[in-house]
């Protein structure tokens, strides 16, 4: 895992991903995260322009969980797992080696981030 972005509103850190064209995103809103109030949000598989656009969704996503968190006091705070791809064509994308990345990752954090299918994950 690196940090590659560490402010105000959230943290986002990089996992391991396999596949080659591939870089997944774990962004933690930092206004409302703490052991009691773990992150949960989906996960997003997205070809972006650039890896800075994919942080920036990823945190403006995990932001938002934390608003419908609070709406509807799940007691989870918000997170958002985005996976940026540099396919054009998703279909190129092996979901299965995917999901086991995303499933590794979220291991490390023992429990603290909690995801579900989003958009272009579902098969």
């Amino acid at each position: 895992f690196s940090i590659v972005r560490e402010g105000e509103s959230a943290t986002v850190l990089e996992a391991p991903v396999r596949q080659e064209g591939l870089k997944l995103y774990i962004a933690i809103d930092s206004d409302s995260f703490h052991p009691d109030r773990p992150g949960n949000g989906g996960i997003r598989l997205l070809h972006y322009p650039s890896d800075d656009h994919a942080i920036d969704d990823a945190i403006r996503l995990a932001e938002g969980m934390t608003r419908k968190h609070d709406q509807f006091r799940t007691g989870f705070s918000g997170a958002k797992l985005v996976i940026k791809s540099d396919h054009p064509n998703l279909d190129e994308v092996e979901r299965k080696n995917l999901m086991e990345d995303a499933a590794d990752a979220l291991h490390v954090l023992c429990g603290s981030v909690y995801t579900g299918c989003d958009l272009n994950t579902c098969d």
